[in-house]
């Protein structure tokens, strides 16, 4: 599974494009929009986070790929099925 924080290329009414989350596992993607918003002269699309000017946003993306990487892992190890190795123990 995959994790990634994107810009969407659709604006909204106020002239600013959403940040998403959007999250992959063998050729299916789920976009989760953040409720963040920005202009295109504030993102850094090289990176997939705002500009340095920007720091207090770029915590607030580092906490929501952290939570949902956390997310994953969880859910990787239980539904994880065990080995027969795991069994033999």
């Amino acid at each position: 599974m995959k994790c990634k924080i994107l810009l969407r290329k659709r604006k909204n009414s106020d002239g600013e494009y959403p940040i998403v989350l959007s999250i992959s596992q063998k050729s299916k993607t789920k976009i989760i929009t953040l409720g963040l918003y920005t202009n295109l002269k504030d993102w850094d699309s090289k990176n997939n986070k705002f500009k340095s000017t920007c720091k207090d946003q770029n915590l607030i993306l580092e906490q929501f790929k952290s939570r949902a990487d956390g997310i994953i892992l969880n859910a990787c190890l239980l539904y994880t099925s065990p080995s027969p190795r795991d069994k033999r123990q």
